[in-house]
């Protein structure tokens, strides 16, 4: 598969990012060996013809393998990702090959341009994927014109001109102005025992530090996964944001647990 020099597209970058306009990235597998890949929308247009990737379906199930294997899952284990930025580096990399095919990157690379010429602009990546690519861990994509470096650097969205969500915007879901205080509830898991293993504790209070500033308006609370209050916190109405600290699985019954 030939590829473009991605060295031609240099990615600026910026801080001070208050706003994110869309490049939405379309992934879909056509066969066992390959994914079309597209830009369905950007703010430097869209891509007229799809690329097509070699990615067979084993190598990604290798790749998911290999990333969830990294979890600490033993008895009395901290539950965290187990992970070297070596092996971190390795994954981002053959994600990046996936996601930016040489077409995408220069429109993602014009498109981050456009956005940062404008003060506290940045670029928010969505991906359109079917489920065969959705769970795969995008987030730790490397930076496309970096692929011959290694380092923390190189991992995109430590850049904070970048974002990135899954799933496509869905046009009919309109948010509605709000005014006063609003509740952000936080629901976080704890492990067997409520031991907070997953330290989601320690990431409320962080996140109560770093909102402070604007404690006028939000006002963030504190639940476990477990309690009633967790659940009627999702509810319309009842919170203006919903944060979830935690990680949790499916056994083949169904019935939920630690991961």
């Amino acid at each position: 598969m030939r590829r473009r020099n991605i060295k031609q597209h240099p990615i600026p970058v910026a801080s001070n990012i208050t706003d994110y306009e869309d490049l939405v990235i379309v992934a879909q597998r056509t066969d066992a060996r390959a994914v079309s890949v597209t830009i369905d929308a950007s703010p430097a247009g869209r891509m007229a013809k799809a690329q097509k990737i070699l990615f067979p379906l084993k190598e990604a199930a290798k790749l998911r393998e290999s990333f969830l294997a990294r979890f600490s899952s033993s008895k009395g284990g901290s539950g965290r990702m187990m992970m070297t930025q070596a092996e971190a580096t390795t994954i981002g990399k053959q994600l990046t090959r996936v996601l930016f095919p040489s077409e995408v990157i220069r429109l993602f690379a014009k498109s981050l341009t456009a956005v940062l010429a404008r003060s506290g602009w940045g670029l928010r990546i969505r991906l359109a994927m079917d489920e065969s690519l959705l769970d795969l861990p995008w987030e730790y994509v490397y930076r496309p014109d970096r692929m011959q470096q290694d380092g923390m650097s190189g991992f995109l969205l430590l850049d904070p001109s970048i974002s990135m969500v899954r799933h496509a915007a869905d046009r009919r879901i309109q948010i509605e102005p709000i005014t006063g205080r609003q509740r952000l509830a936080f629901v976080g898991t704890l492990w067997e025992g409520k031991k907070d293993n997953w330290e989601v504790r320690k990431e409320f209070e962080l996140l109560r530090q770093g909102l402070k500033a604007v404690a006028r308006y939000i006002k963030p609370e504190f639940a476990t996964a477990r309690s009633t209050k967790a659940f009627t916190a999702t509810r319309p109405g009842q919170a203006a944001i919903f944060h979830y600290a935690g990680h949790c699985d499916f056994d083949a019954h169904g019935m939920a647990g630690r991961t």
